[in-house]
């Protein structure tokens, strides 16, 4: 790159070895080289955090880097204060020489982790040399050119980060249906049996054939985060680890029999031709369920705490197979099963589809930087295309089409079949949401369990979501209702063309557990304070009575136990915490 200098990173940054007591730390804070995830997957949650004594300190915009195997390219970009094992190097830039986050872009290059073990110690364990980490040399342009470079890379990272919170959306929609569906029973209701898992999946069925000529894509338990393969190895068969042994195909469930509690494990569905496993991983490969209730069942924490408490030994606690083959598993009715997997199998789909974009966005991301640097693609037309992946064209909807797609999320959230979520509920929460996300009422009209949109209804938005299959009928007892349809999982990738996945998780924070009663008090009161507001006038309980006295359709409210005066003026003085008023 014209005006770049080559240098070494310590001329730009250094070693940081501040200390912070240990008793300060928890787990969402303490980082050490076993919750940092391989190939640059950033970290989780830690499963040991020191008590005594003092740890490694680090800030907000340092650079952390695994010491150990460092092959396994773990690197975290610091986005908050926190605490680390001496085994995890703690990198601070200076701010007057080089951009933060364009220092961790040059670190997370492959050459860098390369560079690390043609210098490391020991072959079981190696570990970087300190002395020797230092002396790695980077292209360093001017500041504004590294600020530029670094929001070109950070939109493909911004990218992946929106794809992971779908899949995690995915994920959770999937185990709290499956939850709602096959929860814990004492007794298990009629035509349900308990079998073990080697009577309806067989554990680690296929092995790659003696005599196969010809290229794998091996997978490694480092490859494997929890839901997804991260990445794997292409070899030649006779240059492959001697661990490149099990043979996966679609359908196929893996998990990690190392360290069972890190949850490394994932569904392969649509793999790539001559996808081999490590045989660290134990294959489930099932018989007479379908891969989305096998699936759903065991990664539940019952599962997990099940394996780890069957896992051996200190440094590396492992499972055999025998203990996922002895397993128990709850096999409903098939009819039940069936219905099941109707509804949750497209979210496989769509799943696998987001893990696979993540990683083309990777590799991309990736290759750009070296470009960038070498001069073969121009900032100027990175700066263009990325435009486009940071401001991604939105799809144009009518009203109707995206309240539709709203009470289909709505369902999912709220609605199950033993509590299929109903007409009266889903306007209130609806009335709810549009108030926190756009600021709105969507032209909510004071009926008499309003305020509510009544053109949601029926021939509205509600036939669209029938229509589409997001939402569909149910009855349990005398509730009648609506619960996710076969494509939910469609309907979430629309509602994320439309809003935030935040703002559907501050209405379930709020407002899941509230009755219908009371979702009528919240919104009722609201639309009377948002009145008061508007005219300047003193918001108090007789003020908001008046206008529900004046209401024709309103004025029967008030002879409800709901609305008396304790409660009008509970929610008075909870509202404003949850919205705006003009005027306040």
């Amino acid at each position: 790159m014209k005006g770049a200098t080559e240098i070494e990173i310590s001329k730009v940054s250094k070693y940081w070895n501040g200390k912070i007591p240990s008793n300060t730390l928890d787990a969402s804070n303490f980082i050490s080289a076993d919750n940092m995830l391989p190939n640059k997957g950033g970290i989780v949650g830690s499963s040991y955090v020191p008590t005594k004594g003092k740890s490694n300190s680090f800030s907000k915009d340092d650079i952390l880097v695994s010491n150990i195997r460092p092959y396994f390219r773990k690197i975290w970009f610091a986005n908050k204060d926190g605490g680390c094992s001496n085994d995890v190097i703690v990198f601070r830039a200076d701010r007057e020489l080089i951009e933060p986050l364009f220092l961790y872009y040059q670190l997370s290059k492959d050459e860098f982790f390369d560079f690390m073990m043609a210098g490391a110690n020991g072959t079981k364990m190696p570990r970087g040399n300190k002395d020797a980490i230092p002396t790695y040399k980077i292209l360093l342009p001017s500041l504004p050119t590294q600020q530029k470079i670094s929001s070109i890379l950070s939109a493909y990272d911004d990218w992946i980060e929106n794809n992971l919170q779908r899949i995690e959306l995915l994920e959770e929609t999937a185990q709290t249906t499956f939850n709602e569906w096959f929860g814990k029973f004492d007794v298990l209701p009629k035509g349900w049996e308990r079998k073990k898992l080697k009577e309806v999946a067989d554990i680690n069925k296929n092995q790659i054939a003696k005599g196969f000529k010809g290229t794998i894509k091996y997978v490694d338990i480092s490859s494997v985060s929890t839901g997804s393969i991260d990445s794997y190895t292409e070899y030649q068969i006779e240059d492959a680890p001697g661990r490149a042994r099990r043979v996966v195909r679609h359908g196929d469930i893996i998990w990690s029999c190392v360290r069972p509690n890190r949850k490394s494990y994932c569904t392969i569905w649509n793999p790539e031709a001559n996808l081999i496993a490590s045989t660290g991983f134990a294959v489930i490969t099932p018989k007479e369920l379908p891969t989305s209730y096998l699936y759903q069942h065991l990664t539940t924490d019952a599962f997990v705490g099940y394996l780890t408490s069957r896992a051996g030994g200190a440094a590396y606690p492992a499972v055999k197979p025998e203990a996922f083959e002895e397993s128990e598993i709850i096999v409903p009715p098939k009819e039940k099963v069936e219905a099941f997997d109707r509804i949750i199998k497209p979210t496989f789909e769509l799943r696998a589809n987001l893990v696979k974009q993540n990683n083309l966005l990777k590799e991309a991301r990736d290759i750009l930087l070296p470009r960038l640097m070498n001069g073969t693609i121009s900032v100027e037309v990175a700066e263009e295309k990325v435009i486009s992946i940071a401001q991604p064209k939105q799809k144009e909807a009518t009203w109707e089409f995206k309240e539709a797609v709203l009470i289909s999320l709505l369902t999912e959230k709220f609605g199950s079949e033993k509590f299929p979520l109903g007409r009266k509920r889903y306007t209130k929460l609806s009335y709810l949401f549009h108030r926190h996300a756009d600021n709105q009422m969507q032209n909510s009209l004071r009926k008499a369990a309003g305020p509510y949109n009544p053109k949601t209804k029926y021939a509205g938005p509600e036939k669209i979501a029938h229509q589409n299959g997001y939402v569909a009928d149910h009855k349990n007892g005398n509730l009648t209702g609506f619960i996710a349809g076969k494509n939910i999982s469609a309907a979430i990738t629309y509602f994320e063309n439309y809003w935030s996945i935040d703002y559907l998780n501050w209405l379930d924070t709020n407002f899941h557990y509230k009755s219908n009663d009371q979702l009528e008090l919240y919104a009722t009161v609201d639309n009377a304070m948002l009145e008061l507001h508007e005219k300047n006038k003193t918001v108090n309980v007789e003020a908001v009575k008046q206008i529900i006295k004046t209401e024709k359709e309103w004025k029967a409210k008030l002879e409800r136990e709901i609305f008396n005066d304790a409660n009008i003026q509970k929610a008075i003085t909870h509202l404003p915490t949850l919205f705006q008023y003009e005027n306040s």
